[in-house]
């Protein structure tokens, strides 16, 4: 299909494949409220770009997390693009979650632009990372709404031509 918009949106509000870990696994967005091109997979949670399809994408995922206590290894998540992470973020300043005795919730979001070609898979991992390595790790919320995906189709695919090009621009930028 040609028409620019939102192709997929897909949410996830059952509990992950296993627990938390400094290893990444994929997030199975599980219920599709969208998905224009049947190109989002509800079992595997990847996306496959369709025939036809190359161009600009913007890839949109939330996720949340219940870090139980000030020293709790920090819930990460990434988006990648056949299996090499485009972009990752992190969040467990404790502070800022409300903790207490029982913990506090925080919500991790990542976003990217770039191109994709037919064929070309995305998906979203979460994992905790390593510091402190005695840390208590994070649950995953299953609370309805936190968790979400949204591949919006944005057009203009000669503006992104690569990953090492849009690298180099970011290393060459000053203030």
């Amino acid at each position: 299909s040609s028409v620019l918009g939102t192709d997929v949106i897909a949410t996830k509000t059952s509990g992950l494949a296993a627990a938390m870990s400094n290893t990444a696994q994929v997030v199975i967005f599980n219920t599709e409220t969208q998905d224009i091109n049947a190109g989002h997979n509800a079992a595997t949670g990847v996306y496959t770009t369709p025939t036809g399809a190359n161009d600009t994408y913007t890839i949109e995922a939330q996720l949340g997390f219940t870090i139980p206590n000030a020293n709790a290894r920090t819930p990460c998540i990434a988006i990648r693009r056949a299996g090499v992470i485009i972009v990752s973020s992190c969040n467990s300043d404790y502070n800022d979650t409300g903790g207490g005795s029982t913990g506090g919730r925080t919500r991790v979001s990542a976003t990217a632009t770039f191109a994709l070609t037919a064929g070309q898979t995305v998906d979203v991992v979460t994992y905790t990372e390593t510091n402190p390595a005695t840390g208590t790790v994070p649950t995953f919320s299953t609370t309805a709404g936190t968790n979400y995906l949204t591949i919006k189709r944005v057009g203009n695919a000669a503006l992104v031509t690569s990953d090492e090009r849009l690298k180099k621009e970011i290393q060459d930028f000053t203030l």
